[in-house]
């Protein structure tokens, strides 16, 4: 056998040294100030090679300080001192506290605790922690520890106990009562509140979507009349077009008739000065009506197709194609779209439309008559289309 086998196995390492002196540590022994022992008990704590690859202990009911840290008071008979050596800032945990004590530390159950006050008073008292709490208005607990007290005396037989126990009950749950009561009142109160509130809301929905709907209609009126007033102003800028076109257009033809007028009368007067009455009856022969009155509406077509330039197109389209007008070369407007050409001026008067073109009542109407039963519209509305254009 070789000096490796019969060896023990010395293989150890930091942590497994610190491990085992950790659970020798588990229990250590603390000496009071007056040389008493006590044993006090360490955790030991088993730390992996990688925390991060080990889960750790799950969470108790109660919270613990870390396994690395061990600070602890130093009792003596009467009293633990806080080891503030070992403290870190200014805050000292409940379990270090420096306590003083004369009889040790006395087991009182909060349900049995009384207080008694006798000696040089007037009155002897008692008090428990019940009617304590109850007199504090802290109902809840008051009736916890009541409760509590009235069972461990029903354990224990104590029934003179129960009975003195038992006296403030009564307060405590009719101290309940009118708790629950206030706050069933005061629940109502805020039920009525609210169902007040619900309902006013519900009020002023109803008012907003009445607003709302009024609104609206008011928005579609002010539309409608923005609409209106649109295709007023067109009409407007339209009838102020052709009053400055046509305004234009007979001021020029006036100015030209008085000037005619005007060399006609100079002619004239020159020629009765000098008595020469063939001249004047060859030059009154030469004045030509009918053909100063042709190049008026010659002039009048000119003008009109320049402010109604897809007049005849317009016109036309209210016809079958055999029954449109087809115009002549330097044909401006015949005489059917004439008349219709002064009703879309607003002439819409026969006796003025005979009297504009030289023509009789009767032969405007046969002409209006024949070109509306010609048209795809009916005659009553033919006009008004007419107007449109």
């Amino acid at each position: 056998m070789t000096t490796r086998d019969t060896q023990p196995n010395l293989d150890l390492s930091r942590r497994k040294l610190l491990a085992g002196a950790a659970t020798a540590a588990s229990v250590a022994q603390i000496r009071t100030v007056t040389g008493q022992s006590i044993h006090a008990a360490v955790p030991a704590t088993a730390v992996p090679e990688d925390p991060t690859k080990r889960p750790g202990p799950l969470p108790g009911p109660l919270g613990k300080r870390s396994p690395f840290e061990h600070p602890v008071r130093k009792p003596s008979d009467i009293s633990s001192r806080s080891p503030l050596q070992d403290l870190y800032g200014m805050i000292t945990p409940s379990d270090l506290h420096f306590e003083r004590h004369h009889a040790g530390i006395p087991a009182i159950d909060p349900a049995r605790y009384e207080l008694l006050i006798h000696g040089m008073v007037e009155r002897p008292t008692i008090f428990n922690l019940a009617d304590l709490l109850y007199k504090n208005g802290d109902v809840r607990h008051a009736s916890l520890f009541i409760e509590t007290a009235i069972g461990n005396a029903e354990f224990y037989g104590a029934r003179q106990r129960k009975v003195q126990v038992s006296s403030i009950l009564s307060l405590i749950e009719g101290e309940k009562i009118n708790a629950v009561e206030s706050q069933r009142g005061l629940l109502i109160r805020y039920s009525v509140v609210v169902t007040l509130l619900m309902i006013v809301l519900a009020i002023l929905i109803v008012i907003i979507r009445q607003q709302v709907r009024k609104l609206k209609k008011a928005q579609q009126m002010i539309t409608e009349a923005h609409a209106a007033q649109q295709l007023i102003n067109e009409k407007l800028e339209e009838a102020n077009k052709i009053k400055e076109e046509y305004i234009g257009y007979f001021f020029s033809l006036d100015s030209e008739f008085f000037v005619k007028l005007e060399r006609l009368k100079r002619t004239l007067d020159q020629k009765i000065s000098e008595r020469k009455l063939e001249d004047i009856r060859f030059i009154v022969n030469n004045i030509q009506p009918k053909k100063e009155k042709e190049e008026l509406l010659k002039s009048f077509d000119t003008v009109f197709l320049k402010i109604f330039p897809h007049f005849v197109t317009k016109f036309n389209s209210l016809f079958k194609e055999e029954d449109q007008i087809h115009l002549k070369e330097n044909e401006p407007l015949n005489i059917d779209l004439r008349i219709f050409a002064l009703i879309r001026m607003g002439i819409s008067d026969n006796d003025k439309i005979a009297q504009i073109l030289g023509y009789s009542v009767n032969t405007v109407y046969a002409y209006k008559t024949r070109i509306k039963n010609r048209s795809n519209i009916p005659n009553e509305e033919f006009e008004a289309r007419i107007k449109s254009i």
